[in-house]
């Protein structure tokens, strides 16, 4: 089971990585290779944080008939499969030989994911966490 603890620290790494990410792409001089490299270390974690989260903050043991936070988690989890699903499309589009040849194009949607995924990470900070925590459903560190 995941804890508020892991939670925060994977949410930290992911926004810095987002940050280096469009530091990349804003750069003076194209890096298609910098921006291919951080772009996979960034993959990796977002794909091991959205199974890890979608296991527990959005499970069926985390919702309660009747309660405010259901409303969050559904309103959460609707926002999460899209991002997941646009995420992936970025990725499939967004081959090696594409980013070299259309840079701004690149630069101007990545900069556009890395803001989706930084707010909602932020909005899931100061609003999901606290009501999970409230709610009793998350340890607050881990075991």
């Amino acid at each position: 089971m995941h804890s508020v603890e892991q939670l925060i620290i994977e949410h930290d790494r992911m926004t810095a990585l987002a940050l280096d990410f469009c530091k990349i792409v804003k750069a003076a001089r194209p890096d298609p290779n910098g921006a291919t490299a951080i772009r996979a270390e960034l993959s990796v974690l977002l794909e091991e944080h959205f199974s890890k989260e979608s296991n527990f903050s959005y499970s069926t043991s985390m919702r309660r008939k009747n309660d405010v936070l259901d409303d969050a988690v559904e309103s959460f989890e609707d926002e999460f499969d899209t991002l997941k699903r646009d995420w992936a499309d970025y990725l499939a589009e967004w081959t090696m030989d594409v980013i070299a040849s259309d840079w701004g194009y690149f630069r101007q949607q990545t900069i556009l994911m890395m803001d989706r995924l930084t707010d909602r990470i932020s909005r899931e900070n100061a609003l999901l966490v606290p009501l999970i925590l409230k709610h009793s459903r998350i340890r607050l560190r881990a075991a």
